[in-house]
Order: structure tokens, then sequence, then C-alpha cells
């Protein structure tokens, strides 16, 4: 999601010989979109995922790598505005939406304490 040439050179163009309308998106301060300003957060790169979504005839299938994952669930559950309509949310290797509570839960551990937690 951070960058879209690297979906341009591969899956884009696979995607459409597979007859699929695909969109790649360069979030703010990346790429040839309008530079970030100091002050640009999380929620900056959601808005412009859901701006590139309204422009959309009907709702996407979102696919979310890395740090687009993490922009991807805060997008579809409201966290940074209102969520827009979805088809669906792939997630491709990315980070919890609680991940700051994750890794200082885990830190925080005893040696002896199983690294395995669950999180509701």
């Amino acid at each position: 999601m951070a960058r879209a040439w690297c979906w341009a050179e591969r899956a884009l163009p696979d995607l459409a010989a597979r007859g699929l309308a695909a969109h790649a998106i360069s979030l703010c301060g990346h790429d040839a979109s309008p530079p970030a300003g100091p002050l640009t957060t999380i929620c900056d790169y959601v808005r412009d995922v859901r701006e590139a979504v309204a422009a959309l005839p009907q709702p996407p299938v979102l696919v979310g790598h890395s740090a687009g994952g993490y922009v991807a669930q805060l997008l579809m559950t409201g966290r940074c505005g209102p969520p827009p309509a979805l088809a669906g949310v792939v997630l491709l290797c990315s980070s919890p939406v609680s991940s700051p509570a994750y890794f200082l839960r885990r830190a925080n551990c005893p040696a002896n304490h199983p690294k395995e937690m669950t999180y509701a």
C-alpha cells in the first residue's frame, strides 16, 4: 500500500490479465504522492486510502501488505474515521492493530512465562 510502484511491476498486470480491476495507492509522502508533513500520522494514511476507495465505482477487496495491512485494519475498524464499504480485506504480513499493546505485553513477560498469548 505505501508505494504503488512495487505492485505496478508485476501484480497489477497479472491481475488485469485475469480480468480483475486493480489499483495501487501511493500514500502521502511516498512516490509521486504529495509530500507528508512533519506531523503526518497513520490516520493520514488511512484518509488517503479512504479517499481512494470512495473514488471507486464499487466496494473493493482491499489488500494491505506490511504497514499497509495496519492501515487497512485501522480503515475497516473505523479507528481513524468512518469505515468505507469494502467487499473484503486481505492482510499480508501485517502487524496486528493492537501491536503496541502486543509488543509491550511480550516485553514484560517473565522469562519462564510462555510467549504465546491469546488476545481478544
